[in-house]
């Protein structure tokens, strides 16, 4: 059909990083973009470590990205979780035929990584600490969904009180 024209397959390259990440039991990751001539899914970089500056510090400005990342975190001395996450960085002032391609390629890449999480993005700086613990750990301390580009209320409710 007319929209797998506009989809890239995964070179041998991104299918064993994406391996790679999915059997790993370390915090690792890959950030895998498109070639948009040969229609092809490519490595971009390899994550030695996965945490918000490392993977803000990888998204460019105004290309869209997808991260895989295995996360382990400590929640407390007896436990940790491990999480499998897509990243799907979709920069708003991108061209719409390659946020297109990206959209349709994000599915390619879910198929290749078992069991990950997938997560939208629109901009770099919204990756930060809090919203890995909240959005790709679920760490909320309650069970509802926490919207993109949140902050923790009770962070913000001393300077209110005082204004």
């Amino acid at each position: 059909g007319q929209m797998a024209t506009n989809q890239c397959s995964l070179s041998s390259e991104a299918q064993s990083a994406i391996d790679r990440v999915v059997r790993s039991d370390k915090t690792t990751g890959v950030v895998l973009k498109c070639n948009i001539k040969t229609k092809e899914v490519l490595v971009d970089q390899e994550l030695d470590e996965v945490n918000a500056s490392v993977v803000a510090d990888a998204l460019p400005a105004s290309s869209p990205r997808f991260v895989l990342m295995r996360i382990t975190l400590q929640i407390d001395s007896a436990h940790s979780q491990n999480t499998l996450g897509l990243l799907h960085y979709n920069c708003l002032d991108t061209q719409v035929s390659i946020k297109l391609m990206y959209e349709n390629t994000k599915d390619v890449i879910l198929a290749a990584a078992i069991g990950a999480k997938l997560f939208e993005l629109h901009a770099s700086e919204d990756v930060t600490d809090d919203w890995f613990r909240h959005k790709i750990l679920g760490l909320t301390g309650k069970a509802s969904d926490v919207a993109v580009g949140y902050r923790d209320p009770s962070a913000s409710a001393d300077s209110r009180r005082f204004s």
